[in-house]
């Protein structure tokens, strides 16, 4: 007989991480349930359910027999948004995921809760990779968010004794699903805007580092990282194969849809919260998962 494989939900289903991992974990044959706050699934999925984390009334029934739950739901944005409407941020980050923690604590079976943080809480390093351990220095409120959700699991895991992964992650691409104007961050923005032949703009010097994971890569480090007993209640880069200037990012994408690009300045706070290098080192990781990329920046952009 096999091993049972456990019964994963995956909360912010139809968002871009959440539906390409929905997927991928179809493929692999978990038994899963999907929920998001829209009526219907992005996914072919029977077991979808509508819920509102914001509220704790459809929580309890909606983790009856989950062992794992990559809580993908959350409210993401750029830095001006944060600051303009921090209600939706605070309400969309922190009280969903407390709320979810709430009803978790009350459980006889405990399941795991798989976290994605983001790259955003460093202070940035010139010349030098970034691990877990460097220096934390969030610059908008979505990437306080995150951090002050990295806790609220570290204080829940003490009192409760509710397991966790925190998977702080870089900047993805690609997707191996139809979006349906599902934006999946930075990329998206650039890759739709050459697709519509519309200007590039490099901000700035543009020649802040950033680490670039494809999709692919990601979702199945999240499913092996995610299931696996070596990430119990800590935390980890994943960063990718890439370290790329986003000046050369731009420019890139630009020659490959034949669309110009202009060296501007920084709109609004966005200078002041840029955190200028965030080259990852995902040693950690792949070293306990014995993970190997499959995938870079070049080979998909050719593609």
């Amino acid at each position: 007989m096999g091993i049972t494989k456990p019964k994963v939900l995956v909360v912010g289903a139809n968002g871009y991480i959440g539906s390409n991992l929905s997927r991928r974990l179809i493929d692999l044959g978990y038994e899963i349930r999907l929920s998001d706050l829209s009526k219907d699934s992005l996914i072919d999925c029977d077991d979808y359910f509508q819920v509102d984390f914001s509220k704790t009334e459809s929580i309890p029934g909606l983790l009856e027999d989950i062992d794992v739950v990559y809580f993908f739901a959350g409210k993401t944005g750029n830095s001006e948004e944060g600051f303009n409407h921090p209600d939706n941020f605070i309400v969309g980050n922190e009280i969903t995921l407390v709320n979810l923690l709430n009803v978790v604590k009350e459980m006889d079976k405990k399941p795991k809760i798989i976290f994605p943080s983001t790259r955003l809480i460093y202070k940035g390093i010139l010349g030098e990779l970034i691990t877990e351990e460097s220096e934390i220095d969030p610059k908008s409120i979505y990437a306080v968010n995150k951090l002050a959700c990295e806790k609220f699991l570290e204080i829940y895991h003490t009192n409760f004794d509710i397991d966790y992964s925190i998977f702080r992650i870089s900047l993805p691409y690609g997707t191996l699903v139809e979006q349906r104007h599902v934006s999946y961050g930075v990329m998206s923005f650039l890759i739709n805007r050459a697709k519509e032949g519309k200007e590039l703009f490099v901000y700035g010097e543009g020649t802040q580092k950033g680490s670039l994971i494809h999709i692919k890569d990601l979702v199945e480090i999240l499913v092996t990282g995610g299931m696996s007993n070596e990430t119990r209640n800590e935390v980890f880069n994943v960063g990718g194969p890439d370290h790329l200037e986003m000046g050369y990012v731009v420019r890139s994408i630009a020659s490959k849809f034949n669309v110009p690009v202009s060296q501007v300045e920084w709109p609004g706070v966005s200078e002041k919260t840029d955190q200028g290098d965030l080259v990852f080192s995902s040693d950690k990781l792949i070293n306990r998962i014995k993970y190997t990329y499959t995938n870079n920046f070049s080979k998909w952009l050719n593609q």
